[in-house]
């Protein structure tokens, strides 16, 4: 009877030993993808992994996948797959694992991974240009007001006449294409404010919808600086020999571009070719800069119409000349001896404002009116008639001279004023105020802060795309008498990735200060406030497992034999992650049951569960702890809710050694000393092998929730990290078995802080 035994057995063996081992994957395609617009490439198949490259559809998850798989040998079978054989990515950075069994019952994991390729994301407007419509009737800024932050397009119209139908030159962000507009095609308005849907669409897949809306535009009526000086350049000149354009000045006071130039002044029907440029977010209607413009005589004019997309509001502007001998320069201002009532008031030094025609007087001490100035002059680079008498007398603060300047028969009208100094002038240039709106392309700002100390505005954005922009439309508040330079308040501001924002702020009294404004891009942990739970990747029996659980996120050492990291009520939230050390039997094989300490572990990374002896005595070997984090500022703090209860008694439950290759433990021993929790993160850079910054805090025990901030310390300074690791146990020593049966470690709403305020600080958001 045992030699039969013994004779199976060896046959057996040697049936199972012609078995093939072969379990490798060749190559791996995709038949069907649904939905189907998305687009992939071919997969890639590694060591222990299929990478499948996804062009377009990254805004189309849940994706379902349906795989053939070619091994070295026919006759595997393929575990993991779905039942009718696809495979189901419900996020970009999900991860499926199938198992490829050979014939002889060897396996083979393999993780299946989607890979996004780079694309642009940016679906947005960058310029709407209007020159012409149909009808000719065109009294609309020539580029409207494009603003991401809101994707609307405004269009500012004067008194313009209705059906309007603009035919628009637009251009938008690389890749992006319009699915419902072609170039060339023109849009008509019926009546004033309506608006006109257009769907653009990023070489992403990104859809965005834009309004494209008609507003009637205001006449200025309160003196807007922007539209007093709203030329950044300006230039033109004649198209024929029989005219010289000498120079060009602003009469900002009567809206006028003078046009001083030599030549025939009898020439009629002549041409000018304008070449100018308006200051930013302005824009002008009627004429245009590249274009030439026919005036009849010395006489005539041309109309523009100046823009301020910002308002919406708009003033009328006239182009004009004048023969060269006509230019009046004031180059000074001179007086005698001047004397009020008691002889207090004090005069400081005349201020002259050409554009404006005017010349202002500061008054620096106060005293009883009337002031008089005796024998005042104005000095003038040519002879030039001048109807200001040479005493003035002033009646008051507000009282005010105009007076006529002549020259060869063109006449200007200037005014002379008095301006209270009686307090000095404020050296004050700063941001008191910033009111962001809304961020451009689904970004979210998190944090702002204004730094008088290093005059810095810091933004702390936590989804800020690399290689992208940040837009916004702030409305900046100054010190007061301050004024804004190389920055519009209310318009667009662009902040690319690893890229600052600088403008000035000029003071009352002239002085400046430079401003910057930063954006710090704040990756935040996956499932920070622990609000997401589904059912394990792994192992289906495990319906609250936290997500994302597959590798590229928070995981836990959760098994079919013990959980230990659950969901509960969370602080002020919906949920909670409790971490639990137990006392658990798990029964192997129906063999042989085994008591030991298990501590709870909830940690970034991968968990690879296993039964193999040597796994469960190390429990480490089936953990790899960290995921790519990628990010150029380091975050200086990790912030996290908790409430900790320690268990009893420490115990210990120690690896036994055995005969047998089922894990055994020696009977539970009690230890001196208490329990305690331990959070440890790490950044990483190099795959893990350049240790960046730690932080690590040790949980005691506290009944209520409680907030604690923990201070990352570095240990090999470096801009940027590629790896973060984080694990939170509920022992401090649990894999080694030591800690306390019932010991509740609870967490909630883990926060990486990026920017520390400095003195002064004023916190927006």
């Amino acid at each position: 009877m045992i030699a039969v035994f013994v004779a199976v057995i060896l046959h057996s063996c040697e049936k199972v030993a012609q078995l093939s081992d072969d379990n490798i994957i060749i190559s791996v395609s995709i038949d069907n993808v649904e939905p189907e617009k998305v687009l992939l490439d071919n997969p890639v198949v590694e060591e222990s992994s299929v990478i499948i490259p996804v062009k377009f559809g990254k805004y189309l998850f849940p994706l379902k996948l349906y795989p053939t798989i070619i091994c070295n040998d026919s006759k595997v079978k393929i575990l993991g797959l779905e039942d009718d054989g696809s495979l189901i990515f419900p996020v970009l950075n999900s991860i499926n694992t199938i198992t490829i069994v050979s014939e002889s019952g060897m396996p083979k994991r393999y993780e299946i991974k989607l890979n996004l390729i780079s694309s642009n994301e940016i679906s947005e407007i960058l310029k709407f240009k209007i020159k012409s419509s149909s009808n000719g009737i065109l009294n609309v800024g020539e580029e409207a007001f494009a603003d991401p932050t809101e994707s609307i397009v405004k269009i500012y119209a004067v008194d313009p006449t209705y059906p309007l139908i603009i035919n628009p030159e637009v251009e938008v962000s690389e890749g992006a294409v319009f699915t419902d507009w072609e170039k060339g095609e023109s849009l008509t308005f019926s009546f004033q404010g309506e608006t006109k849907t257009l769907n653009l669409l990023s070489e992403s897949g990104r859809e965005e919808k834009w309004q494209v809306s008609i507003i009637n535009a205001k006449e200025d009526i309160t003196s807007n600086q922007r539209l007093i000086n709203p030329f950044n350049h300006f230039d033109a000149k004649f198209t024929s020999s029989l005219h010289n354009l000498d120079t060009v000045t602003f009469n900002t006071k009567d809206r006028q571009v003078i046009l001083y130039y030599s030549g025939d002044k009898k020439a009629e029907n002549f041409g000018v070719l304008f070449n100018f440029s308006f200051n930013e977010f302005i824009t002008g209607s009627s004429v245009y800069s590249g274009e030439e413009y026919i005036f009849q005589n010395e006489d005539d004019s041309h109309q523009l119409i100046i823009i301020d997309n910002i308002t919406g509001n708009y003033n009328k502007w006239e182009i004009v000349f004048r023969q060269t001998n006509t230019i009046i320069k004031v180059t000074g201002v001179e007086w005698g001896s001047y004397y009020s009532s008691d002889n207090d008031i004090k005069l400081g030094p005349p201020e002259i404002y050409p554009e404006l025609r005017e010349i202002s007087i500061p008054v620096l001490s106060n005293g009883e009116f009337p002031l008089i100035i005796n024998d005042f002059s104005i000095l003038l680079s040519q002879p030039t008639e001048n109807s200001l008498s040479a005493d003035i007398n002033f009646s008051s603060m507000n009282d005010y001279k105009t007076f006529n300047l002549t020259r060869n028969g063109k006449n200007e009208l200037w005014s002379l004023k008095l301006v209270n100094r009686l307090t000095p002038l404020s050296n004050q240039a700063d941001v008191t105020g910033f009111h962001y709106g809304k961020p451009s392309f689904s970004y979210s700002v998190d944090e702002i802060y204004i730094e008088p100390e290093i005059s810095e505005i810091v933004i702390v954005c936590e989804n800020f795309e690399y290689n992208t922009s940040l837009k916004l439309t702030p409305i900046i508040e100054t010190s007061t008498g301050s004024k804004i330079e190389g920055m519009v308040s209310g318009g667009v501001v662009e902040i690319p990735w690893g890229g600052t924002k600088k403008f000035k702020i000029i003071s009352e009294s002239g002085s400046s200060r430079e401003w910057t404004i930063r954006v710090i891009p704040a990756p935040q942990l996956p499932n920070k406030d622990f609000e997401e739970w589904v059912v394990h990747p792994q192992f289906k029996s495990l319906e609250t497992s936290i997500f994302p659980s597959d590798g590229s996120g928070w995981n836990s050492s959760n098994n079919p034999s013990a959980v230990n990291v659950v969901r509960v009520d969370g602080y002020q939230s919906k949920y909670a992650a409790r971490i639990l050390t137990k006392l658990s039997t798990i029964n192997f094989a129906d063999i042989i049951k085994v008591t030991s300490l298990t501590s709870g572990n909830l940690f970034l990374g991968k968990f690879r569960y296993s039964t193999a002896t040597a796994d469960v005595y190390s429990p480490g070997r089936m953990i790899v702890k960290g995921i790519p984090f990628n990010t150029y500022y380091l975050p200086k703090q990790l912030i996290i809710w908790h409430k900790y209860r320690k268990g009893e008694t420490l115990v210990k439950t120690s690896p036994k050694i055995t005969s047998t290759t089922i894990p055994a433990f020696n009977p539970v021993e009690t230890v001196a000393g208490n329990d305690q929790g331990l959070l440890k993160a790490d950044l990483w850079n190099n795959s893990q092998e350049n240790l960046v910054a730690s932080a690590s805090y040790i949980f005691s025990g506290n009944s209520e929730w409680t907030r604690s901030i923990i201070d990352f310390s570095y240990d090999n300074w470096m801009e940027g990290s590629k790896y973060i690791s984080v694990s939170i146990s509920s022992s401090i020593f649990g894999e080694i078995f030591t800690g306390a049966d019932g010991s509740v470690l609870d967490v909630d709403s883990i926060r990486l802080i990026y920017h520390l305020p400095g003195n002064g600080s004023i916190k927006i958001k």
